[in-house]
């Protein structure tokens, strides 16, 4: 039974190893992203309901998604650092 838990512990730790890395390190300490679904587009930028923040169009915050989601990166209570857009958005 401690070989599963060991085994899971493991898997659990690679997979969110894998999901952080294509962040850039400017943008994310390896917990500070995370996909989000509650941006919508404006006419000044992308907007984001959960923290009140538009990030304009072409802000250097403004980052490519690799995986066709938003992400947002941010310390906990901060403002945002990198907003991952997915294309075609």
């Amino acid at each position: 039974m401690r070989t599963a838990l060991t085994l899971a512990a493991l898997l659990a730790t690679s997979a969110a190893a894998h999901s952080h890395s294509w962040y850039e390190p400017s943008c994310c300490s390896g917990y500070d992203c995370a996909p989000v679904d509650d941006v919508r587009m404006t006419r000044s930028g992308w907007y984001v309901e959960s923290t009140g923040e538009t990030i304009p169009y072409g802000d250097d915050r403004e980052r490519p998604s690799r995986d066709g989601q938003f992400h947002r990166c941010a310390p906990p209570g901060e403002k945002t650092r990198c907003l991952y857009v997915p294309a075609n958005s």
